[in-house]
């Protein structure tokens, strides 16, 4: 019979995911979704959506960071003034701050995003190593998904809000995908609950978010009570 007694068990360290973390999470359950989705539905359709190795991205710029920290700093003691705080962003910052945190660096090989027109780009490569294998029909264990995923987003009633999706891989697209209403509402929910469960210190400022645009190449967020 073992001992019921032990030793002092070791301080872990507080496991909270931020913001950058929690988005590109969604960024692959979204993915990975669609994927194994496709797989089931259209076979041959997903599999011509993935290619046989990894998309290279070029290196982050670190020092983009920053500047990212000091605007949500000054948006936060803004918004407790009373007023209605708004932050812009460039694509490469938010590269720098999601994908340069520590908890977020090891996705620096497989997501980029970038502004299109209105739209929020996600360029991503995911290895699919994770997919079960079919009898006697090409898998998917050994391709990537190398493609992107693009949104529009906006503000309901304090909600962040998928108003568009895209998703394109290798160059294809399954349009069943991108006009679903339920899959957009199913990535508005994963988005909202993953923000206000994973970031407890910031959740003040994500209620405060008034609207989101993205115009001049910059996404636009304001904040207000």
């Amino acid at each position: 019979m073992s001992s019921s007694s032990s030793g002092p068990q070791p301080e872990r360290k507080p496991t909270g995911c931020k913001w950058g973390c929690v988005l590109i999470f969604c960024v692959f359950c979204v993915i990975i979704g669609a994927v194994a989705w496709g797989a089931i539905s259209t076979y041959q359709g997903a599999y011509q959506m993935t290619s046989p190795g990894p998309h290279t991205f070029d290196p982050i710029a670190q020092e983009d960071a920053q500047p990212v920290k000091d605007k949500l700093q000054q948006a936060q003691e803004e918004l407790a003034k009373g007023n209605s705080p708004e932050i812009h962003l460039t694509a490469d910052e938010l590269n720098a701050w999601f994908l340069g945190s520590p908890s977020n660096r090891e996705l620096a090989d497989h997501v980029r995003f970038r502004i299109e027109a209105d739209w929020l780009v996600a360029e991503v490569s995911v290895p699919l190593a994770f997919m079960g294998q079919l009898p006697l029909v090409p898998g998917f264990r050994d391709r990537y998904f190398n493609g992107k995923l693009a949104a529009r987003l906006s503000v309901d009633h304090g909600l962040l809000k998928v108003d568009n999706f895209d998703l394109v891989g290798n160059g294809n697209r399954l349009p069943w995908l991108t006009t679903g209403q339920s899959y957009r509402q199913s990535m508005s929910d994963a988005i909202n609950k993953g923000l206000k469960d994973g970031v407890p210190e910031d959740k003040a400022l994500i209620d405060a978010i008034q609207s989101i645009q993205i115009a001049n190449n910059e996404i636009i967020v304001k904040f207000g009570r």
